[in-house]
């Protein structure tokens, strides 16, 4: 994906200089890794196993672990217009983060504690 992202993002999708490359690989991989996970366990616990196998507990908990690892997401996006620089970049290099987003939404995680 990120291999696509540079080779026909048409020049946006490359960051000017190594560090904001790293800066924008270091979020995505963040997300595949700390966002997904949890998403995936009460994904699991929701519609893939089998009823009699399904936990809310695990739901529960998914929720609250996601939920917490975002927070490093929220305060590097606070008081900012973009996650990574002061340009937006190619769509393509922002997949991961636009993938998990929307799943975010449709789980109906509330990012901010009640």
């Amino acid at each position: 994906m990120l291999h696509l992202a540079e080779a026909h993002g048409g020049g946006r999708s490359v960051l000017c200089d190594a560090a904001g490359r790293a800066a924008m690989n270091q979020w995505n991989f963040f997300l595949v890794t700390e966002i997904e996970q949890p998403l995936w366990r009460a994904g699991l616990h929701q519609v893939i196993y089998p009823e009699n196998e399904r936990s809310q507990s695990e739901i529960a908990l998914a929720y609250r672990d996601c939920r917490r690892f975002l927070e490093p997401l929220e305060a590097q996006l606070q008081d900012r217009d973009y996650l990574v620089a002061d340009e937006p970049i190619c769509m393509c290099r922002l997949l991961f983060v636009i993938e998990n987003m929307a799943w975010l939404r449709k789980s109906l995680i509330c990012i901010r504690p009640v």
